[in-house]
């Protein structure tokens, strides 16, 4: 996740409901899409989670991805799959493509 999209490493493992707990990396994703001038204003802290996902709400409405405050409680709260389901329908709006690009070679017609 971190190379395809471009996103910051987290500062130790985690686990993935906790990585996306703050909304932080949501607001990350739609920085490195062009869909967010810049990271500024959104903070890494969990206790601002609610904040964050306030000024995401747009964004996903803008995407056509569902966000509903249930959704979103769900992901602060850290449960399970909640985050991941959003983050998948997210990379599928962004258009984020996860087939791997293989170049081929063909050879010469003679």
């Amino acid at each position: 996740l971190y190379t395809e999209v471009g996103l910051s490493p987290p500062d130790a493992p985690l686990k993935f409901e906790r990585l996306f707990a703050s909304g932080y990396q949501f607001a990350e994703l739609f920085h490195k899409a062009g869909h967010l001038d810049s990271t500024e204003g959104f903070s890494k802290d969990v206790s601002q989670a609610p904040s964050n996902f306030k000024k995401l709400q747009t964004l996903f409405k803008e995407a056509n991805v569902p966000l509903t405050e249930e959704v979103a409680q769900g992901i602060m709260k850290k449960d399970r799959g909640h985050a991941l389901r959003v983050l998948y329908r997210l990379r599928e709006a962004l258009g984020y493509d996860d087939t791997p690009q293989v170049e081929t070679t063909r050879p010469a017609v003679t």
